[in-house]
């Protein structure tokens, strides 16, 4: 896979509301010409496209492929669960759930998910061997 460094370089731009490589160069804290030797070496700037994603939130896969994946909302997430709770009862599988608990069932799922998340995050910044 080719992966096109002056499109990295463009979407930090974006990323950091600058025109330049200047710009860019002096939010980011290296060389004024750094961002243009990164494009002539083919070099991703690693460590500057992981500030990037702390500092906006992005994900790596947009910053260096450019792929914006959809974020999901709490909301959509539990109207998921409660398809999947009304499928699920539509093939016999589970007792007819009424409303409320389909919602709260949702809502139960949602926040054990993001626990999982946080407390999986936690694990990975506890390995320091």
């Amino acid at each position: 896979m080719d992966i096109d460094v002056r499109a990295i370089i463009a979407r930090l731009c974006v990323y950091w509301q600058v025109s330049s490589y200047k710009a860019l160069a002096i939010k980011l804290g290296v060389g004024k010409s750094t961002p243009s030797a990164w494009i002539t070496k083919n070099h991703i700037p690693l460590k500057e496209c992981l500030d990037t994603v702390e500092a906006f939130g992005c994900s790596l896969d947009e910053l260096i492929l450019g792929i914006k994946r959809e974020s999901v909302n709490d909301q959509t997430m539990i109207s998921a669960i409660k398809e999947g709770l009304s499928g699920a009862y539509e093939l016999e599988l589970i007792p007819k759930p009424d409303a409320k608990s389909a919602q709260a069932v949702a809502i139960l799922a949602v926040k054990a998910y993001k626990n999982k998340e946080k407390n999986k995050e936690g694990a990975d910044t506890d390995n320091t061997d």
